[in-house]
């Protein structure tokens, strides 16, 4: 799974989620303003990825990672805003 948060530019989620979909990653959550309906450059910078992916919104990643880890899930993760390394 990919967790992206608040991805402002519909550019970059587009090219994520082409990312995601080459890469083998079976479904992305996309929180803020990422939720919703998707706007149709995401679709088009994305080159497929859209259709390749299993996409699920939700409003806040607020407790999202701890339970990922419960599942099972190894979380890795990277803030350009951290407080820590």
């Amino acid at each position: 799974l990919l967790v992206l948060a608040d991805v402002g530019n519909p550019h970059n989620l587009g090219a994520a989620l082409r990312s995601a979909a080459f890469f083998g990653i079976d479904g992305v959550i996309v929180t803020g303003e990422t939720t919703g309906k998707l706007p149709g450059v995401v679709y088009r910078v994305a080159e497929g990825g859209v259709e390749s992916v299993v996409i699920v919104s939700v409003r806040s990643t607020h407790g999202l990672v701890e339970r990922l880890s419960e599942c099972g899930f190894t979380v890795c993760a990277t803030s350009p805003a951290a407080e820590q390394d």
